[in-house]
């Protein structure tokens, strides 16, 4: 691991208190945090976002009903007097919509919780690890500490981008976004732990300057 005196830029071993060359003791000045915390922050906003979208697609896709559920859904609509239908090209478009709304409906409520949980979390879990290696990996010196913050500012703008784009519940979405912050600051952070292990083998190899 390196780090970029920021009076001369010169490369300096992480281990080097001053820089070799100018004598600065100041690896990270203000600018530096500055830089990169917005940079994190919008990195991690991006992510989240992308990851709770995919991940509601994800359950969606999963609760998607068959034809038999629809085709109950449907028959069970109809008047008693009407036959049942036996395939849905005897059904008109808006009554296989709206049957594949009710069925879907009673799919999704028949999902187990932690199936559920999964499906949607898995993908942003996956995606704030991904991008603390990459803030750990490409950021000068310490990342640890603007992955963690960068990651806390992005699920906030995040969370109020999806409250205003999809006019959700804006209390009961900011309480699980305190509920959910403390992990994704720890995923953050993990994942800059681990990309600054992979900066650190890389600058050792001669592979980064």
């Amino acid at each position: 691991m390196s780090w970029k005196c920021y009076s001369c830029g010169t490369k300096n071993a992480n281990e080097n208190a001053v820089c070799s060359k100018c004598g600065n003791t100041v690896a990270a000045p203000a600018a530096f945090y500055f830089k990169w915390i917005p940079g994190a922050a919008l990195f991690f906003a991006f992510f989240y976002t992308i990851g709770v979208m995919a991940g509601g697609v994800l359950v969606e896709a999963a609760a998607a009903p068959d034809e038999q559920g629809i085709l109950k859904a449907a028959n069970e609509k109809r008047e008693a007097d009407k036959k049942p239908c036996e395939n849905l090209l005897q059904l008109q478009p808006e009554e296989v919509a709206a049957a594949r709304a009710v069925a879907l409906q009673r799919s999704r409520a028949a999902m187990s919780d932690a199936t559920a949980f999964a499906l949607h979390w898995t993908l942003p879990v996956i995606l704030f690890f991904i991008g603390g290696i990459i803030v750990g990996f490409v950021s000068d010196g310490k990342t640890i500490i603007e992955a963690a913050i960068g990651s806390l500012i992005g699920q906030a703008l995040a969370v109020a981008l999806i409250v205003h784009a999809m006019r959700m519940d804006g209390a009961t979405s900011w309480i699980a976004f305190f509920v959910g912050a403390l992990p994704g600051v720890g995923l953050g952070a993990l994942g800059a732990w681990l990309g600054e292990i992979i900066q650190e083998k890389k600058e050792r190899s001669g592979r980064i300057g």
